[in-house]
């Protein structure tokens, strides 16, 4: 039996950048986040997943993050992952502790002026919050 060798007629490197342009929707029960604030403007500039954050080291997150806070979170729901943030889907629900930031860890949000039915900007997505509880802030994509 002989095999039949055919070359690719597209180049290896098409196929790579075509399959690494497209963002992929993925679905979860819960998916650990941070939020990443802003401490110039206290808004919410993007959001990360935990575990690929996580293996930053300090000097990195300052050098990145100039004036930034970081609040550990729950994301309910859809998301996509474009570059090295998430942008959640319609109908996410995000979970934002106000009370457990991630680094440094001595600073809160101040989410005590934001009331259910709030608008608030999650970067390139918009959410509404649905509770503001002690140390908790739940907000409901649109």
């Amino acid at each position: 039996m002989r095999l039949l060798f055919v070359p690719f007629k597209v180049p290896l490197i098409t196929l790579l950048f075509v399959g690494l342009s497209f963002a992929q929707e993925r679905v979860t029960k819960e998916a650990k986040i941070i939020v990443v604030v802003n401490e110039k403007l206290d808004a919410v500039e993007q959001i990360e997943l935990y575990a690929s954050f996580q293996k930053l080291k300090e000097k990195q997150l300052e050098e990145k993050y100039a004036h930034h806070k970081f609040f550990l979170g729950v994301l309910k729901g859809t998301y996509t992952i474009t570059e090295n943030w998430i942008v959640p889907g319609k109908n996410t629900t995000i979970v934002m502790y106000t009370d457990k930031r991630f680094y440094p860890p001595d600073q809160f949000y101040r989410g005590d002026d934001l009331a259910p039915g709030d608008a608030l900007n999650l970067g390139t997505t918009m959410a509404k919050v649905i509770a503001n509880k002690q140390g908790e802030l739940i907000l409901k994509t649109e």
